[in-house]
């Protein structure tokens, strides 16, 4: 009579991985929540050992937008300050730098509404 072989760890990994009972069901066909369910071409990849790959979402990164949305705003605030008219009171200088802020502020608004858009889409 021959005597078993030892079990090795890998052995036993990967015997607890398969469910061998009768009432066991792969997973599958477990049952799942009606908000759950996936249509066939969003099903995740599998790899060889048919363990689901990760799926990658390439989102855009907030900052970039932001800041040039700040940059073309501020452009478009020099822009309109050099373009004339009376400051009335205050200083060529004050009032550029009033319209420079204000329309950079407004251009970041814009770039972060863009974001948005972009994130969404993602």
């Amino acid at each position: 009579m021959s005597t078993p072989e030892p079990r090795t760890e890998t052995a036993e990994r990967d015997e607890s991985r398969h469910d061998t009972r009768d009432d066991a069901r792969p997973a599958s066909e477990a049952p799942r929540p009606a908000h759950d369910e996936v249509r066939a071409d969003e099903r995740p990849a599998m790899n060889r050992d048919g363990v689901p790959l990760a799926r990658v979402r390439r989102a855009p990164r907030v900052m970039p937008f932001l800041l040039t949305g700040a940059v073309i705003g501020a452009l478009a605030g020099l822009f309109v300050s050099l373009d004339g008219g009376d400051g009335g009171n205050y200083t060529a200088s004050s009032s550029t730098g009033y319209l420079v802020v204000l329309f950079g502020a407004l251009g970041t608004l814009l770039g972060g509404l863009a974001f948005v858009v972009a994130d969404r889409r993602s």
